[in-house]
C-alpha cells in the first residue's frame, strides 16, 4: 500500500518509501528512496517539549503628564485651546483623558495612541533675542519618552517640525523652535539653533530657564480639547489613564485643574520708551500688538479685538510696586506730583499690560528709565 516501506535485500539494504500504484497488465509502482532511521521506533529521541514562555502579566502604572495651557494658534490648526501630552514606561498602549461632568460623571474626551515626545533639560538654557536664529552650543536634553531629529530651516521656520514648549521660570510655557539635534548619549540629544519666544510668549523667556524644566514637542502625540471665553477661571477635574482600563482603576491619575485662557491673552507690548520731558515728567510710550492672525488693517496699529483699549501700567523700584495706574492710549505721563509721592527713586521699571475685558492684563512689556 503506499506509505508503506519496503526492502529489496538483507537487512541494512535500501529502503524505499511507496509513494504509488498502479494496477494494468503489470503493476506500476512508484517509491522514493528514504533514510531507514527516519521511521525506526526509538532511533531518534525526541527534544523535551519546551514550555510555552507565558510573560507575567505587568500592571501598569499611572502615566506621567502635562496640561498645555498655550497660544493653539502657532500650531497651524483650529483654534482648540488646551492640549495635553501624555507618557509613560512601559507605553500601556494608550492613554485616555476624561473629564468630570456637572453631573459628577467622568466622560471621555480622547485618547492618544502613541506616547508624546517629552524630555528635560540636562542644563540651564540662557534666554537670548526672540524670533532670531540663535548661536552657540546649545543646551543638552534627556529624553523621557520618543526620539528628536534636526529639520530644514525652511520647515522649522512654517512650524512644520520642532516646534516645542518649554516650561518657564515665570509659570506657564515658553514657545520655541529649533533646528539641530545631535544625539551625545543614550536618549540624549544637543538641541541648538532656537528661534524663541513664539506667539507672544517672549516675556516667558527664562534668564535662564533651569535644569530640569520640561520641553514638550507640539505634534500629533497630544490629546487636543476646547474652551471657550466663558471658561476661564474655571476648576475642571480630570482623570489621565491607560485606555484599555476603566476610569475607576487605580492606574488613572487623578488631576485639578484651573483654565486660564492664554490663547485670549493680550500680547506685550513693545519698542517700550522712556523720556524725561521739559515739565520734568517722564512720558512712557509703546506699540500694541494684536491677537488676531492678520496683517490686513491698511495702516497705523493694529486692530483691537474687543472694542475697548486699555492698559495697566505698574511703576516699580527695587522690588516693590510704587503705583498702578491705567490708561486708554499708548502713552502714560509719569508727572512730578506723582515723582514727589512715590518718593523720587533714581532709577524705575515700567511695566505696562494691554487688558482685555475677558483675560484681563497680559503679558508686560518693561522699560528701565534712570537718571
Amino acid at each position: 500500500e503506499p506509505g508503506d516501506l519496503v526492502r529489496f535485500g538483507p537487512d541494512g539494504a535500501t529502503e524505499y518509501r511507496i509513494d504509488r500504484i498502479e494496477d494494468g497488465l503489470a503493476r506500476q509502482i512508484e517509491a522514493t528512496r528514504v533514510e531507514p532511521a527516519t521511521y525506526r521506533r526509538g532511533a531518534r529521541t525526541p527534544a523535551p517539549d519546551a514550555p510555552a514562555p507565558l510573560s507575567e502579566f505587568v500592571r501598569p502604572g499611572q502615566p506621567a503628564y502635562r496640561l498645555l495651557d498655550i497660544p493653539s494658534e502657532i500650531l497651524g490648526v483650529q483654534p482648540r485651546g488646551v492640549y495635553m501630552a501624555a507618557w509613560a514606561d512601559p507605553w500601556p498602549g494608550s492613554v485616555a483623558l476624561f473629564e468630570q461632568s456637572s453631573a459628577g460623571a467622568f466622560e471621555p474626551v480622547d485618547l492618544i495612541r502613541r506616547p508624546s515626545r517629552v524630555g528635560r533639560l540636562m542644563e540651564p538654557l540662557p534666554s537670548m533675542r526672540p524670533h532670531l536664529w540663535s548661536r552657540g552650543p546649545g543646551v543638552v536634553v534627556e529624553m523621557l519618552s520618543g526620539t528628536l531629529s534636526s529639520a530644514p530651516d525652511l520647515a522649522v521656520l512654517n512650524a512644520q517640525a520642532n516646534l516645542a514648549a518649554l516650561a518657564s521660570p515665570e509659570g506657564g510655557w515658553e514657545l520655541l523652535r529649533f533646528q539641530s539635534a545631535e544625539l551625545v548619549g543614550p536618549g540624549q540629544y544637543r538641541i541648538s539653533r532656537f528661534l524663541r519666544g513664539f506667539a507672544g510668549t517672549e516675556p516667558l523667556m527664562g534668564d535662564p530657564t533651569p535644569e530640569g524644566a520640561y520641553l514638550i514637542l507640539l505634534d500629533e502625540g497630544l490629546i487636543r480639547f476646547e474652551r471657550d471665553p466663558v471658561d476661564i477661571g474655571s476648576d475642571s477635574t480630570f482623570r489621565i489613564g491607560p485606555g484599555a482600563f476603566d476610569v475607576g482603576d487605580e492606574s488613572y491619575a487623578q488631576a485639578e485643574w484651573t483654565y486660564e485662557g492664554v490663547r485670549f491673552r493680550p500680547l506685550s507690548p513693545v519698542k517700550l520708551r522712556a523720556v524725561r520731558q521739559p515739565d520734568d515728567s517722564v512720558r512712557v510710550t509703546w506699540v500694541r500688538r494684536s491677537i488676531q492672525d492678520d496683517d490686513s488693517w491698511p495702516e497705523g496699529e493694529a486692530p483691537i479685538l474687543e472694542g475697548l483699549e486699555r492698559y495697566r501700567v505698574q511703576v516699580r523700584s527695587g522690588g516693590s510696586t510704587l503705583r498702578t495706574e491705567e490708561t486708554s492710549s499708548p502713552e502714560f505721563s509719569w508727572t512730578g506730583d506723582m515723582q514727589a509721592a512715590d518718593g523720587f527713586p533714581a532709577s524705575v521699571r515700567f511695566d505696562v499690560a494691554q487688558v482685555s475685558a475677558s483675560f484681563g492684563p497680559g503679558l508686560e512689556g518693561k522699560v528701565t528709565f534712570d537718571e
